[in-house]
């Protein structure tokens, strides 16, 4: 049965000049989810990313197997028109 992993982008580097890179400890869920999925097994045969740097950095690892594999990779772009939305009655930032 084909199974869709969803996986939000690791810990961007908040309150520095520049938020959308991962922190250190972002870098380290990254490797920490590779290897816990590589454990399990899960070979994906297409990623699909935002265009953010964050996510495209977390799907990195993945990204760089399938293009090797000759499979695909996508980015798609979504971008709000404001800096927080609403979700299940919260504010949050993007």
């Amino acid at each position: 049965m084909p199974v869709v992993p969803l996986i939000r982008h690791a810990e961007g580097s908040f309150g520095s000049a520049v938020y959308d890179v991962l922190s250190e400890c972002g870098h380290a869920q990254v490797d920490a989810l590779r290897r816990a999925l590589e454990r399990c097994g899960v070979v994906p045969d297409h990623v699909v990313s935002g265009s953010l740097r964050r996510q495209r950095d977390t799907a990195r690892p993945w990204a760089a197997t399938i293009t090797d594999a000759g499979t695909s990779t996508t980015t798609v772009g979504f971008r709000s028109t404001s800096r927080t939305s609403s979700h299940a009655g919260t504010t949050r930032d993007h």
